[in-house]
């Protein structure tokens, strides 16, 4: 009888990561016989074979080990795994990350119940590692792709049918050092007929390691570049002109090539810089579509106009002018991010940002700052890229603290249910200052946790940025006849936390 799920897990210098990723699969939930391993080992040098051999003889049946020469990255030894799994299901799982123990009993019941031919769950990052999160904001049976929403996590760590791999005989290029598993994803998606998402938990930890030895860190811009556009032109030809290809590639060009622009032009040499942007200006000419230039935040649209027009020194001032920063600008109009270089060029459509990215861009507005606590005045500076102009828009409240973390940016077009104390703010010399006098503050009393909030008003409704601050003095005073302790502190994502109690 084939097992219910095969997890192909491709290895090269893992140690000492390895073990916790073996042991989180040795100790699932899912009954034995259920899950096979796949384990192929890219000619490590690191003991990670020999650990994967020790572990293996100490679980016969559990899993199956392959030992191969080195090929330069994952695509091969995923492409060996899965010519021998035998499972209903293939999953990917890095070799330094690991799973919530009940990850696959949980996963494959879902896939079942729901028909699904690919099922995304919930990843977070460890060790300092980012995840996006929109995709798991919530459980869903049914994923429309293409989507921007599935655009944003073409990774392999998903939960595939395996016959529809088999039946359109869906592998790895293998002659991609980085970014293989889009191409394997974009099509395996393509060709499902459901594709879910299960976000009640958990179920994926990625690991960022120390050193950083993965070569999604450590590959140069070349075989970035290489890579990338391997991926546009995998896209391209599995898609027809359209929206549907825009949603897939706006992702890339947002991404990993604006990214090529930002952050590697500026550290090349101007033959190098030359290089690059013929590369990047080759993909733009055939895949970069209005509508994929519609979707991206100003400072990327400003970035393939002036590398369209082939101007290396204006690219160079920009990267430069970054290091001083931009301001963000706000009327009834628009929402605009510009750069310090183009101070005199605020109305210029170029630096509109488009309302899918609002968030981000807001959320990038406000850095960690300072919050500490004189009696009952709570007082914050917040370094801020928000431009004075439009101090008469910003301003700070407090509000119920919700359960648990990573509350980022919101954007609220409610009215508040309890009109929040508000307090004005003043912006200068690119830091946000205001103060607080919490004894006069509507619903304050004991045992009550509150978060201060920055919010700035647009015409789609209220922007509310989070405060973030290092812990501050606990201080002491008297509300409506009663002592209270006001204490400050950042939760596990750094938002800062404000507690109220009762004195002693």
């Amino acid at each position: 009888m084939s097992p219910d799920v095969s997890v192909i897990v491709p290895v090269y210098n893992t140690m000492p990561y390895l073990r916790e990723t073996l042991a989180s699969l040795i100790g699932q939930s899912i009954a034995p016989g259920r899950m096979e391993v796949v384990a192929v080992d890219d000619g490590s040098t690191d003991g990670s074979g020999e650990e994967l051999d020790r572990v293996a003889a100490a679980h016969p049946g559990l899993f199956t080990v392959i030992h191969q020469p080195n090929s330069g990255g994952p695509a091969q030894p995923c492409n060996r795994g899965l010519d021998v799994a035998q499972g209903r299901y293939v999953f990917f799982l890095g070799s330094d990350d690991h799973l919530d123990p009940e990850a696959f009993e949980r996963m494959v019941a879902a896939a079942d119940e729901w028909e699904s031919d690919v099922l995304c769950c919930r990843l977070v990052g460890t060790g300092g590692r980012w995840v996006n999160q929109s995709l798991f904001t919530e459980t869903r049976a049914e994923v429309p792709f293409p989507s921007a929403l599935l655009a944003s996590a073409l990774s392999n760590t998903k939960l595939f049918r395996r016959s529809v791999i088999e039946e359109h005989r869906i592998r790895y290029p293998e002659d991609m050092r980085v970014g293989s598993d889009q191409p394997f994803t974009i099509e395996a998606m393509l060709h499902g007929r459901r594709v879910s998402v299960l976000a009640d938990r958990p179920y994926y930890f990625a690991v960022r390691r120390e050193g950083m030895e993965n070569i999604t860190y450590t590959s140069t811009w070349q075989s970035r570049l290489r890579d990338l556009g391997a991926v546009v032109r995998k896209v391209a030809a599995l898609l027809p002109v359209g929206e549907a290809r825009d949603e897939i590639l706006q992702r890339h060009f947002t991404g990993e090539l604006a990214t090529l622009l930002r952050r590697d032009f500026g550290e090349l040499e101007p033959a190098a810089q030359a290089e690059l942007v013929a590369g990047l200006n080759e993909l733009a000419a055939d895949f970069l579509t209005d509508g994929i230039r519609a979707r991206m935040r100003p400072l990327a649209r400003v970035r393939f106009r002036l590398a369209a027009a082939g101007d290396l020194e204006s690219l160079q001032r920009l990267h430069e002018a970054e290091e001083d920063g931009h301001r963000v600008y706000v009327d009834d109009e628009a929402v605009r991010q510009v750069p310090w270089i183009y101070a005199d060029q605020v109305l210029d459509p170029e630096f509109v940002v488009p309302p899918a990215t609002r968030k981000t861009v807001f959320g990038r507005s406000v850095r960690e700052g300072r919050i500490w606590l004189e009696g009952s005045l709570l007082r914050g500076e917040t370094p801020t890229s928000l431009a004075p102009e439009i101090v008469d828009r910003v301003c700070v409240s407090v509000v119920n603290a919700p359960k648990g973390t990573g509350w980022g940016v919101r954007l609220q077009t409610e009215p508040d249910r309890h009109a929040p104390r508000r307090v004005p703010v003043s912006i200068a010399d690119g830091v946000l200052r205001w103060s607080m006098d919490l004894a006069e503050v509507p619903r304050i009393k004991p045992g009550l946790v509150i978060c201060p909030r920055i919010d700035v008003v647009t015409t789609e409704g209220r922007y509310r940025l989070p405060v973030r601050s290092e812990d501050a003095p606990s201080t002491t005073f008297t509300r409506n006849g009663t002592a209270l302790t006001a204490r400050v502190f950042p939760d596990t994502s750094g938002r800062t936390l404000l507690e109220i109690e009762r004195s002693i």
